[in-house]
């Protein structure tokens, strides 16, 4: 019964979730006209070149990367979060979010992003959101190449709960073609790389702390970084323990899913960190 009514929650969530991206994304290319609502299907047939997805976050210990480290990453597809838009290296995509425009995000893209790189803008569809994403936007640079909206679907709270047999449909692009967007940017990676056909993902700078790259003073964005106070923002996912263990939990579930069904995983490309105490570390080969 309990299971039954998740489903049915789940459903009219998601439906409200699909309508309310609709109308959100129109007033988003109001402001930025090359704006484009792309779904899973989008993602796949325009970039998707490898088999292996490089997943690419703010923690401190990107800052310990080789040049050969990147040069590998290179190799295959990356995705880039957030405040990796800060270092120096440039993943095949940026996946960013809502942010207060006091943080700078999207003055920076202004300001200094020159190149070519797509932008996957996520996580936007709550009325609580509208006028942030609104801000964003005026924010933004009118001329993005490649800004792209995604199809945001889906309710976080009831993942969780919701049966192994409706996951399977929800991550399986045949079936929808908006992307969940689930309780963090990591497992929102992992699950879209799943469903766009990826064999394997590899955790980079995840390091679930409080430490980041872009806080060292010899970092090349250190001053701007210390001009917005990103060193000194509170991230309550480092700090709740109960939402770190279902995040590792999902990440088990759909580390065994990759493995079992495409012989690949999900995994971490160096030790730092919790989760290399649960997900296996990548070798190239």
């Amino acid at each position: 019964m309990q299971s039954n009514f998740n489903s049915f929650v789940l459903f009219l969530n998601d439906t409200y979730k699909k309508l309310l991206s609709v109308i959100i994304f129109f007033l988003i290319r109001s402001i930025v006209p090359s704006a484009e609502y792309a779904g899973a299907k989008t993602l796949k047939n325009r970039f998707k070149s490898s088999e292996n997805m490089f997943a690419l976050a703010p923690g401190s210990s990107i800052g310990n990367y080789s040049e050969e480290d990147f040069s590998l990453i290179n190799r295959y597809n990356s995705i880039g979060v957030n405040f990796f838009i800060l270092h120096e290296f440039k993943p095949t995509l940026y996946l960013i979010e809502t942010h207060p425009n006091r943080l700078g995000y999207f003055e920076f893209f202004k300001n200094n992003f020159t190149g070519d790189t797509p932008i996957l803008y996520k996580g936007y569809s709550s009325h609580k959101k509208i006028g942030m994403v609104l801000k964003n936007a005026q924010a933004s640079p009118k001329n993005f190449t490649n800004f792209l909206v995604i199809k945001d679907g889906y309710q976080r709270k009831s993942w969780s709960s919701t049966p192994i047999w409706q996951k399977n449909k929800i991550l399986n692009m045949s079936s929808s073609d908006y992307i969940y967007n689930p309780t963090a940017s990591i497992l929102y990676i992992v699950y879209m790389s799943y469903k766009l056909g990826y064999k394997k993902v590899i955790l980079c700078g995840f390091d679930m702390g409080d430490k980041y790259f872009f806080c060292d003073p010899e970092s090349i964005n250190y001053s701007f970084a210390y001009k917005q106070g990103l060193c000194n923002i509170a991230n309550t996912i480092h700090n709740d323990d109960s939402r770190k263990k279902l995040i590792i939990e999902e990440l088990i579930y759909m580390d065994n899913k990759f493995k079992t069904e495409r012989g690949g995983g999900v995994f971490v490309y160096t030790k730092d960190g919790i989760l290399s105490k649960y997900l296996r570390l990548y070798t190239d080969n």
